[in-house]
């Protein structure tokens, strides 16, 4: 075959015929204008009937880049605090730690789906928001096909029984290219067009969701994209994906139909995060390259088997899969009380030419996932966990119990209280009553001679009274605490507990044991012995979280039935054996110790500088009554604990791995 040469002058020619091609089929780059902005909210309708304007959306370059990012609802982060931009090729050594920290994320996630007292609803629910932070929306038909066709989405919505006729399918798409101002205090913060977009196809009847083109405004300022703001603008508070997609699926379903959402699928997705997730979860199952297959591809769901279990819990914690966590989280009601059942990953067929623009990085691979959900068959507190719920409370806590340990190596870097002065606890409606502890001479006069602290709220005290209450026996001579007693006040509104407060009535700012526990110990202390606390016990644990947790960690010492033994019990410390350190962090990170790792983070100049040394687990004397108190839900097992502090110096941090 002859070769075809060119000159300089031809080589130009076909450059610039090539440059015109590609502004035909996409359109130009336009956000050097949209970032200048409008400063009306126009073409906007708040009606329900027909909610979205018919604005024709500004053309774009990049297609399919699913780049919104994850989403922490409890996050402190400054929105306009960005990290610098980093290489979208990840190093190997980067994809196994996304894997470890996006698995403790998902865990956390789960945790949260599991348990409904820690739903945090979302503060947009007025479609109005739309317009007001700077959106512009607009809803079509699909005519075009796009993207059910072009991502062989075919056999996937076959599979789950969605059709892929126009009707009942609609493209939605948002761009925030208005520029608003909203007053902050006491002066107006300007908020310019960020050029993000966020583009998914609803179907209402089949209950899907299928996102297909994400491009989120903390991705623009980051300096991915043409045209970025610069990093010192503000973003719009009403940013995230999850908020965006739950606006337009309310506003296009009714009371009947809100509920029916059991699919989201996501096509194209680029974000070298998830995919490098996803082909780390791929390898931990047995495939060595961590190639996808193409549908029905690898479906990750909860499990038993270690491996899969945190496969399936790096998927959920994902960039491209916890928004949709978010969404089932922060509108549990609404949309029918479902967590996550199923993550389903594939190689896109036919796979999609993916734009090879200088924008996109060093992007060269996609997939596509399928997220099934299921609804919860009851709440956390009416029967005793199952086995899974078992495991993945483990999971949960071992993340929290890595975080606790890393915070107690350098607590200057963790979040600190606001609580130092013993009025803190008179002017949040605690009342503090002191006596002698009762229980038997040789406690009284040798360990805990001191003081017995009942810590309950004030029912003429104000925001309300909980009727919380916290019993402590304290022994400064001796460093100890005994916790033996200790129903919060968000256990006393959101648990079983009777006379509980409505649930809708705010907690005191001041309400957790680690803040109230140092307070007391603070006001019998003198700064010669305040750092002499050396001992915590936990009497009588009922919390089935934490008595799981327990369970599990039998099973890590041999112990197969996961039956705790009477006392001196099991002794849990840092271990190079994996899953005894495993065992360790989720003890650390449990209900009923994390607390205790707070105290000597918050407090940890006053208290020496200490970190958790074991943990020793028992089964309280055999033969002893249970208690029949109706806040222990009826439940039929309890664990002791003694937690044992000692110097940081004194105390060397594992280092960990995990794939």
């Amino acid at each position: 075959m002859t070769r075809l040469e060119l000159n300089g002058l031809q080589l130009a020619l076909v450059a610039l015929l090539a440059a015109f091609a590609l502004c035909l089929l996409t359109g130009p780059i336009t956000f050097g204008d949209s970032y200048l902005g409008s400063d009306r909210n126009e073409g906007l309708s708040h009606s329900l009937q027909s909610p979205f304007a018919g604005s024709k959306p500004p053309p774009q370059a990049i297609r399919r880049a699913d780049s919104s990012g994850s989403e922490e609802s409890d996050s402190n982060e400054d929105e306009t605090d960005l990290p610098a931009p980093v290489e979208f090729k990840l190093t190997e050594e980067e994809k196994t730690t996304a894997y470890h920290d996006y698995g403790c994320r998902g865990a956390k996630l789960l945790g949260i789906l599991r348990d409904p007292t820690k739903h945090t609803p979302s503060p947009w629910r007025s479609f109005s928001d739309i317009g007001s932070w700077g959106w512009r929306i607009n809803v079509e038909s699909t005519a075009q096909g796009a993207p059910v066709r072009e991502y062989g989405l075919k056999n996937v919505l076959d599979s789950i029984g969605a059709s892929e006729d126009e009707p009942p399918n609609n493209n939605v798409r948002w761009v925030h290219d208005i520029r608003t101002t909203h007053r902050d205090g006491t002066r107006d913060v300007v908020y310019p067009p960020t050029g993000a977009y966020y583009e998914d196809i609803f179907n209402v009847k089949d209950g899907v969701i299928i996102a297909y083109d994400i491009v989120g405004p903390r991705f623009r300022v980051m300096g991915r994209t043409e045209g970025e703001v610069p990093a010192d603008r503000p973003l719009p508070k009403l940013a995230q994906w999850s908020d965006a997609v739950w606006l337009a699926w309310s506003n296009l379903t009714t009371d009947a139909t809100r509920g029916g959402l059991k699919h989201i699928i996501h096509t194209g997705v680029l974000n070298p995060y998830s995919v490098a997730i996803a082909e780390q979860a791929v390898m931990s199952m047995g495939n060595g390259n961590g190639r996808l297959k193409n549908f029905p591809g690898h479906k990750f769901t909860q499990s038993d088997d270690r491996k899969a279990q945190a496969a399936f819990e790096a998927l959920v914690g994902s960039p491209n899969v916890s928004g949709t966590a978010w969404l089932l989280i922060q509108h549990f009601e609404a949309v029918g009380k479902k967590t996550i059942k199923s993550v389903t990953i594939w190689n896109p067929d036919p796979a999609p030419a993916v734009p090879k623009l200088t924008d996109m990085g060093n992007w060269n691979e996609n997939m596509n996932l399928l997220i099934d959900f299921r609804r919860r068959n009851r709440d956390a507190s009416e029967k005793p966990l199952t086995e899974e719920e078992k495991q993945a409370a483990f999971q949960q806590y071992r993340c929290r119990g890595q975080r606790l340990l890393k915070d107690l190596q350098n607590p200057a870097k963790a979040k600190q209280t606001a609580f130092t002065h013993s009025s803190d606890l008179d002017s949040w409606g605690w009342r503090v009553d002191t006596g002698f502890a009762g229980m038997g001479p040789e406690w009284y006069t040798d360990i805990l001679a001191l003081s017995f602290d009942a810590i309950g709220a004030s029912k003429d005290s104000p925001p309300n009274p909980t009727l919380a209450i916290y019993n402590n026996i304290m022994n400064v001579k001796d460093g100890i605490i005994v916790a033996y007693e200790n129903f919060g006040p968000r256990f006393k509104v959101n648990g079983s507990a009777n006379g509980k407060v409505p649930d809708d009535h705010p907690l005191p700012k001041l309400s957790q044991w680690s803040d109230v526990v140092f307070l007391i110990w603070k006001s019998i202390t003198d700064q010669h012995n305040r750092s002499g606390l050396k001992h915590i016990f936990r009497e009588n644990i009922v919390n089935q979280e934490s008595c799981a947790v327990g369970e599990i960690g039998a099973r890590s010492k041999g112990i197969a039935s996961g039956v705790m033994k009477s006392y001196p019990g099991l002794k849990f410390m840092r271990s190079k054996n994996a899953a005894e350190q495993e065992a360790f962090d989720a003890l650390v990170g449990s209900p009923n110790v994390n607390g205790i790792a707070w105290l000597f983070i918050q407090h940890a100049e006053a208290l020496g500088h200490k970190t958790i040394k074991s943990i020793t687990v028992w089964d309280p004397t055999p033969g002893r009554d249970r208690p029949s108190s109706p806040d222990f839900n009826k439940v039929n097992e309890s664990l002791n604990m003694w937690i044992e502090m000692a110097p940081l110096a004194d105390v060397k941090e594992k280092r960990r791995f995990r794939l």
